[in-house]
């Protein structure tokens, strides 16, 4: 086989009989003169001739929906073999860009995070896997045992929460729950009997949970656990049909409270069947690619909406009291040319909230190999590379590494 490519009488466009020859296996850089015939010789020459002798290669039925490529004019191309074009194009200014998005690169790394990330709690950095229904009971149950033993008696409330931070007066709702046999809701941590004469003002936003059962757990009842246990997983298992899977287990501290008055204190824990801390009482979103996208609401910071910086009148120039009004109006303006006539007077600072990841704190928390997906982007390239090559050698679940191998090819 050659280790040259040879090329004889190139015509194409303004090349003018044009032979040359050059060697495989290395980068060779056609330089010239705007018009000079550079674009003609890789792209219109070697790259034509090579696309052609591929599609001849393929089979009758294949190059019937190729159609028929065009020979280009040269008299003689020797030691080519089948070749891709990578065009020059554009780079987009837009300050969301980077090197990881427009090359598509960073579409990847968002993917393997998706799939073999471990989520930790914003709060505590604790590691937050999903619970069925028989973990978070037999948690519960362990909680009641230390209570009753230390007071007698635990009072638990099983609640559904389906409405948060939403406006309206979820007529249809109270109805549909009526109609499902509850007979009690929440409604912004106040117990309402659903046939009772009430009212929820639909201007405001509201959480409602509705209450599946009630339970006190005293020191006698604590002989028969089993019977505690199978209810607490009836209980859930019928929360979580309703919630999406999330469970909140309510104790009520209130030692006067007969239910169903309101009591004076109420300690929630949330539990799910995807991603929750039960010490923090936060649920944390689906791991899918979006959350890892700084373009994206569900993944960017929401001090800076993904930008990493923040833009601030520069203190230097103004008192106290006009940096803060031109700030306002900065923020305010429906104006680009207003917008931008300000720009003049502020400065580019790190966003103080995600410092320049541009994610939000749940994206930051999910992890391979105890590193997140920002700490991950700002390796070189070489470093990255090392990185990718070793995850296979490195990760000890056999299921992760098969996920990780189409992943790490692309």
């Amino acid at each position: 086989m050659l280790d040259k490519i040879i090329v004889k009488g190139a015509r194409e466009n303004n090349l003018k009989n044009v032979s040359f020859e050059f060697p495989k296996n290395k980068i060779t850089v056609f330089t010239g003169v705007s018009g000079s015939g550079k674009s003609s010789m890789a792209f219109d020459t070697l790259f034509a001739e090579g696309q052609r002798r591929y599609v001849e290669s393929l089979s009758s039925y294949a190059r019937q929906f190729l159609g028929n490529m065009k020979r280009p004019d040269v008299d003689l191309i020797e030691g080519l073999s089948p070749s891709i074009a990578i065009n020059q194009k554009a780079i987009s200014h837009n300050p969301r860009s980077t090197v990881g998005t427009v090359t598509e690169i960073y579409d990847y790394i968002r993917l393997l995070f998706a799939r073999i990330g471990h989520p930790h709690c914003p709060n505590c950095s604790r590691e937050v896997i999903p619970q069925t229904s028989k973990q978070i009971a037999t948690q519960i149950l362990n909680i009641a045992k230390i209570e009753a033993h230390s007071f007698n008696i635990y009072r638990i409330l099983i609640l559904a929460p389906i409405v948060r931070d939403k406006k309206g007066d979820f007529h249809g709702l109270i109805e549909n729950l009526r109609k499902q046999g509850y007979k009690f809701i929440r409604v912004d941590n106040h117990l309402v009997d659903l046939y009772s004469d009430f009212g929820i003002a639909k201007t405001n936003k509201h959480n409602i949970d509705a209450v599946i059962d009630r339970l006190s757990i005293n020191k006698d009842q604590l002989k028969d656990e089993k019977a505690i246990y199978d209810r607490l997983v009836d209980d859930i298992e019928q929360t979580m049909k309703l919630s999406n899977g999330l469970v909140i287990a309510s104790e009520v501290k209130d030692p006067g409270f007969v239910f169903p008055d309101n009591p004076k204190e109420m300690s929630d824990t949330l539990y799910s069947e995807n991603y929750a801390c039960p010490v923090c009482n936060l649920s944390l979103p689906e791991i899918e690619p979006r959350i890892f996208s700084f373009n994206s609401p569900q993944g960017a910071c929401p001090e800076c909406k993904g930008l990493g910086f923040k833009f601030q009148i520069d203190r230097s120039q103004f008192p106290e009291w006009k940096a803060k009004m031109l700030e306002s109006r900065y923020v305010t303006s429906q104006s680009d040319v207003i917008r931008e006539e300000l720009e003049h007077f502020m400065i580019k600072e790190e966003c103080p909230a995600c410092h320049g990841s541009r994610l939000n704190p749940e994206a930051l928390s999910v992890t391979v190999l105890d590193k997140n997906i920002y700490e991950i982007v700002r390796l070189s390239i070489d470093k990255l590379a090392v990185w990718i090559n070793n995850l296979d050698s490195i990760l000890e679940s056999d299921k992760e590494k098969e996920i990780v191998t189409p992943i790490k090819k692309e």
